[in-house]
């Protein structure tokens, strides 16, 4: 008896979002900036953008409440949209043409930089010195004498 086993095709799995780019004004300008903006009732702006005071940190507020952009698919490769949303750091699953796939493997001409040799040692390595002389005797054993002729005294 033999088992058959169901293979599965890999799909990517990636995603987009669209990140919001905060500019930094000056505090004449900020009245018209998206710092003192609020939130608009028709989710036209569902975010809101404040700098935190002593910091180079920004608070980023997102109206979830808003509603959603609604997608419906004919086929895995044509969306169509209800109507058009404002971008939102959501993310949302980017649907690839597989047929091209092979294409932009082989007919692709991106440089590559070739890999280094390998390096075990340095030019320079001749002109380091060991520091310290922390294995020198002369100073060591000139220490200890000092050291005994002390302690003979007492």
């Amino acid at each position: 008896m033999r088992l058959l086993i169901n293979k599965t095709k890999p799909e990517p799995c990636d995603t987009e979002m669209w990140l919001y780019t905060l500019i930094h004004y000056t505090e004449k300008n900020i009245t018209s900036s998206g710092y003192n903006r609020s939130m608009s009732e028709n989710c036209s702006r569902p975010f809101l953008i404040q700098p935190v005071t002593g910091s180079n940190l920004v608070l980023l507020v997102i109206n979830m409440i808003c509603p959603e952009k609604k997608l419906y698919s004919i086929s895995p490769d044509i969306l169509i949209d209800d109507y058009e949303e404002p971008r939102t750091p959501t993310p949302v699953e980017i649907y690839y043409n597989i047929s091209l796939s092979c294409y932009k493997v082989k007919n692709n001409d991106f440089p590559r930089r070739s890999y280094m040799s390998c390096i075990n040692r340095s030019i320079h390595e001749q002109e380091i010195r060991l520091c310290g002389r922390g294995s020198a005797i002369s100073n060591t054993l000139l220490l200890l004498f000092l050291v005994q002729l002390l302690l003979a005294d007492f």
